[in-house]
């Protein structure tokens, strides 16, 4: 299974992990969570291009990634 190191809701790294390996913190916290195919895409995507124009976030509450679409804030 794929996981990402989550830290204050963004994404560090990321890994193939296990269900042993996940670890869910409080919002200041380091997080290991389960990372799904189209949010893996979407970081490998942007470290290849070197920017975005949608970035990953993490919601604590939810326990889900989020895609923020930046396009309408990129000049």
């Amino acid at each position: 299974m794929n996981v990402a190191k989550v830290i204050n809701g963004i994404v560090w790294d990321h890994g193939v992990g296990t269900e042993a390996d996940i670890v869910y913190a409080d919002h200041d916290g380091v997080s290991i969570v389960p990372m799904p195919d189209w949010a893996l895409q979407l970081r490998t995507r942007n470290l290849e291009v070197g920017e975005a124009r949608q970035i990953l976030k993490w919601n604590y509450e939810s326990r889900q990634f989020q895609m923020l679409d930046l396009g309408s804030f990129v000049a």
